[in-house]
């Protein structure tokens, strides 16, 4: 009896997929050479042939059977060779074989035993026309494996051999040499060695990276991702830990054209457009940095609550176990990782245009890009000689997105970042070459701000809720050292009414104590039976138990209790205001608008609200979504037909405002035919296209594909779909009796792929991000263009 799973159906990625089970080829067999870290190949690519569905197949030499890979008894593990001739040579422990490994003559025994364990399996094939590549697959054996991860949790298997690991020379896991020699050479023999200090682990760029393979499964044992990566150790104090945090970065020099990770691991890593990123560039294992032994969430809980309250760029981030060379490494957060990859996956445009600068506000250095530094320098010391007067105020205006500063300052004071602003500061901007088309708005030269490593606040070592954080960075008392830019910006009447109202909307909203105990409860039933197995085995912390975690976490708790009353207090005493001078707003929203109150935001007719300061007015804007159109405001009883308009503490009565949005449903939305619902949680894939004009539109020159670079791929045959109806197509692997005169596809669909919509002019007309779905799910267009899941509604309207 096994538990089978793990076949490559809904993985969307390139894998050697053989009749007798899978075997995920390594393109390049790479070691270090002892002058440093570049890896050297060894190995050709092998030819990659496409079969008749446009999927891939790879040249397998060696195949392994079973092909699942979560089992609950003891297996027998077949080796195949394609070569009859070959002799195949393998590993269990993650080390790369050679002709000098085990000697594959009997199946290989992995046994299943209380604990769940992984065993990686490395193989090659020998014969006289040479050395195949090595083939990797990993097996997750024990009596409960079906019910040890959480839902949601991902479970990684990493291997790599030792030595890249734990050699005194080439080892990134250890202080080693590189300590060694700082400390013969440069120690003054005085002051503590800290873990920034010199070390393996800390070298920069392709010194500090190895190669490892990664295979990604769900908790349930399907394979996501299996291919050969770049590592790195990642993090500054936190990397002289045992359990260090992997940065993880998909490289074709290490696979072939897997220069990505094809798979959605976040549901909230978007395009600017809403469309969920299935193909990563870089992401990281965190180990918990600063909050590993103490509540285990602080930095997740604030990336959470930052994405919640639109904030441009916060890490989405997900819970996972990890297992390295087989043995179980530890419970770790899978994060995002900031770096122009990731810029040009959310904003478009090329990824040599970004640049990103920073470390730390008075020591900003380049990451990718010569004199971009410089540039920023100029910022602060435009900053540095005063933004009181108007034109050099317009000037820095012009330099920096300050709305997106303002947002970003906000929410540092409200969680009280003390690793900030002298630390964890990263800034970023792009750079149009000569004659470019720029596709975004975020592709104007300003600089922005990423949010990050935001875990030693919300009262970590036991620092309590009330430090005035904006007063001790204004005097200089700061953990993390003053802020020029701070400083400037708040000699000024209007920045201080917008950080104002920036933290009255965050206590209105993503920051209410309501919201941050409901996000802080869910990122801990979603983490928590992970995160406590760890600890408890002693992985996480030498000291730290359940009850100590339970003590931070209630730190948290009384943090998000009493923090607003403390942050707006300490605002009131630098701007010289009344904290109880204040008015209400209620917004309610209208179907088919998107409204922004000041930076909160509210689609269709759900409602927000906030409390201002009397002194301060307020922005609002409407914006259509498809189908409607904006019509008027009703405030207190008075409409207003401007789709911007302000409002203060005039308008209230009884020292309150509701605001009621109106909207109009509209003949024409602008599109003659869109995807309106797209089902992937079984094996029988439809696809849905609505019309919304109220005449009917022909499907004439229109095409569906789930390859970006095969528009064409499926031409939909000509027909009218009637105004305010559905037209259904079923892709291939459709054999449903529903099927019966339906069009059909010639692909189906995977996780991980985009389904694209197109005209005969190459023209993209819409696209779906495809992700994991149950049979109970499909993915439904919402009214702002993004996709969300829904309860499917094949038939329904169609024709």
């Amino acid at each position: 009896m096994f538990i089978h799973s793990g076949t490559l159906k809904r993985a969307g990625i390139l894998a050697a997929v053989v009749a007798v089970g899978t075997a995920a080829a390594i393109t390049y067999n790479a070691f270090l050479s002892s002058e440093g870290g570049l890896p050297e190949v060894l190995s050709p690519l092998q030819p990659i042939i496409k079969d008749e569905d446009g999927g891939v197949k790879q040249k397998t030499d060696i195949a392994f059977s079973p092909d699942g890979s979560f089992f609950d008894k003891d297996i027998s593990v077949e080796l195949k060779a394609k070569d009859k001739t070959a002799t195949i040579y393998y590993t269990t422990n993650g080390e790369t074989p050679t002709e000098k490994s085990n000697r594959y003559t009997n199946p290989i025994t992995v046994h299943s035993s209380g604990e769940v364990n992984a065993k990686t399996i490395k193989a090659i094939a020998v014969s006289e026309n040479g050395t195949s590549e090595v083939f990797t697959k990993s097996y997750i054996t024990g009596k409960d494996v079906s019910e040890r991860f959480e839902k949601g949790t991902y479970v990684f298997v990493l291997s790599t051999d030792s030595e890249n690991l734990y050699d005194y020379e080439k080892g990134i896991a250890v202080a080693g040499k590189i300590r060694d020699e700082w400390i013969a050479n440069e120690y003054d023999g005085k002051s503590e060695i800290t873990p920034n200090e010199p070390a393996n682990w800390n070298q920069e760029g392709m010194a500090g990276e190895r190669p490892m393979y990664v295979e990604a499964f769900s908790s349930s044992g399907e394979l996501l991702v299996s291919q050969q990566a770049g590592a790195r150790v990642a993090g500054a104090y936190s990397a002289a830990v045992d359990q260090k945090s992997w940065k993880l970065i998909a490289r074709t020099m290490y696979t072939g054209d897997k220069g990505k990770f094809s798979y959605p691991f976040f549901s909230d890593a978007t395009d600017e457009n809403g469309a969920i990123l299935t193909k990563i560039d870089r992401i990281v294992l965190r180990n918990g940095a600063n909050d590993r032994e103490f509540a285990g969430v602080r930095d997740e809980l604030s990336m959470s609550l930052a994405k919640q309250s639109g904030y441009l760029d916060a890490q989405s981030t997900a819970p996972a176990a990890v297992f390295l060379n087989g043995k179980y490494y530890g419970f770790a957060w899978l994060h995002q990782n900031f770096s122009r990859a990731y810029l040009e996956e959310r904003y478009g445009g090329t990824k040599d245009n970004y640049q990103v600068v920073g470390k730390a506000e008075g020591e900003i250095v380049d990451e990718n890009a010569e004199g971009a530094a410089d540039d920023y320098n100029k910022v602060l010391e435009l900053a540095e000689s005063g933004l009181t007067d108007d034109k050099k105020f317009e000037q820095f205006c012009s330099m920096v997105d300050i709305d997106n500063y303002m947002h970003y300052l906000a929410m540092q004071l409200f969680i009280d970042n003390r690793d900030w602003p002298g630390n964890n500061y990263k800034v970023w901007r792009y750079v149009a070459s000569d004659g470019e088309e720029v596709t975004s708005k975020y592709q104007d030269g300003k600089w922005r701000y990423f949010f990050y490593d935001a875990e030693f606040a919300w009262g970590l070592y036991s620092d309590g809720y009330a430090n005035k954080t904006l007063t001790k960075i204004l005097n200089g008392t700061h953990p993390a050292g003053g802020s020029v830019l701070i400083s400037a910006l708040m000699e000024r009447a209007d920045m201080r009414e917008k950080l104002a109202n920036n933290l009255c909307d965050l206590i209105g909203g993503a920051f209410s104590s309501e919201n941050i105990l409901a996000t802080l409860e869910q990122k801990l039933a979603d983490s928590d039976k992970e995160q406590l197995y760890a600890l408890n085995k002693g992985i996480t912390s030498t000291w730290a138990n359940e009850g100590t975690f339970e003590n931070s976490r209630n730190e948290i708790r009384e943090f998000a209790d009493k923090r607003a009353n403390i942050i707006l207090s300490d605002i009131c005493k630098n701007f010289g205001i009344d904290k109880d001078d204040t008015y209400k707003v209620k917004l309610n929203g209208a179907k088919g608008l998107k409204l922004t109150m000041n930076i909160q935001t509210v689609k269709d007719s759900n409602t927000v609200t906030a409390e201002y300061f009397t002194p301060y007015k307020v922005k609002l804007t409407a914006e259509d979504m498809s189908g409607y159109a904006f019509t008027s405001w009703e405030i207190n009883g008075k409409t207003y037909t401007d789709r911007e308009i302000t409002i203060d503490s005039s308008m209230a009565k009884k020292g309150k405002i509701t605001i009621n949005a109106r909207s109009e449903k509209t003949s024409s939305t602008g599109e003659l035919l869109y995807i309106s619902e797209v089902y992937t949680g079984g094996d029988e894939d439809w696809i849905e296209l609505y019309n919304p004009n109220d005449n009917d539109v022909s499907t004439k020159g229109l095409y569906l594909t789930d390859k970006d670079d095969m528009l064409n791929r499926y031409k939909i045959p000509t027909v009218n779909v009637k105004p305010h109806s559905t037209l259904t197509i079923v892709c291939k692997n459709n054999k449903s009796e529903n099927t019966l005169m339906k069009m059909q596809t010639n692909f189906s669909l995977k996780t991980g792929e985009t389904l694209i919509l197109s005209n005969e002019s190459g023209e993209i007309l819409g696209k779906v991000a495809i992700i994991d779905c149950s049979k109970d799910e499909s993915l439904v267009r919402q009214r702002d263009g993004s996709y969300a899941k829904g309860t499917p509604t094949f038939e329904k309207n169609s024709q």
